[in-house]
């Protein structure tokens, strides 16, 4: 469970198991249980941008809690690029996996945030951000490359401003 926490430590970031990534690169992400594992996240960029105004319930009654929910990590705007292309790495080559991607903005640069697009190997999905507070895009039966790595790239959508991803389960 990874959470794209915003670096304003003053706000409750989620409990367990919401490992809070606040920078482009995560080691030894705990597990459900809350042990540390081998699991890695790697945003393979150097650019870093977070912020707070996912849409929010109010009574954590979405997907994920308002904590989860409120998160961003955001691309494709000022200055960031318009496609981040991340690895999950340290998996066991022996088991499949699967990767969900929650994502949700009411940032008022537009009316309408737009879609963020989502893509593992040939396969892609996106999710429409604009208060999202339950949609997920979900890619099963992923099975690691040699050394235990799934790549992904996420894109902002033609009728984005940005790009945006609060959350990855795996």
């Amino acid at each position: 469970y990874i959470n794209f926490a915003s670096n304003y430590s003053w706000l409750p970031y989620p409990g367990s198991p919401w490992n809070n990534v606040r920078s482009d690169t995560a080691s030894n992400l705990k597990d459900d249980q809350g042990n540390n594992s081998s699991v890695s996240l790697n945003l393979q960029t150097n650019w870093w941008a977070s912020y707070t105004n996912g849409a929010q319930t109010g009574n954590n009654s979405g997907v994920y809690s308002d904590t989860v929910l409120r998160d961003y990590y955001y691309f494709g705007t000022s200055g960031g690029p318009n496609t981040v292309t991340g690895s999950v790495t340290g998996l066991d080559t022996t088991k499949t996996y699967s990767i969900t991607f929650f994502a949700s903005s009411l940032w008022q640069i537009r009316p309408d945030n737009g879609h963020t697009v989502y893509q593992i190997g040939s396969r892609k999905d996106s999710i429409e951000v604009q208060n999202n507070r339950s949609q997920v895009v979900t890619f099963s039966n992923l099975s690691p490359a040699s050394g235990g790595v799934i790549t992904f790239t996420m894109s902002k959508g033609a009728d984005a401003s940005a790009g945006y991803l609060n959350s990855m389960v795996i």
